[in-house]
């Protein structure tokens, strides 16, 4: 790059996809699939970031 990006700005979603604690898993499993992302930011009533939910977080909870 001639110029690459100095902050994590340039290179962020805007605006990501973004699951509830209350979604179901296999949703979760699909819009992984589906979207091919490997992470969803967990937002609560008031859209603020409570957590992330990964791939392996799922497989795990499938799994069990």
């Amino acid at each position: 790059y001639k110029n690459p990006p100095k902050n994590v700005e340039h290179s962020m979603t805007t605006k990501p996809i973004t699951v509830t604690h209350e979604t179901d898993i296999e949703v979760v499993a699909s819009l992984m699939v589906d979207k091919k992302i490997h992470t969803l930011p967990v937002i609560d009533s008031n859209g603020s970031l409570v957590g992330i939910v990964g791939k392996e977080d799922v497989l795990k909870t499938l799994i069990r």
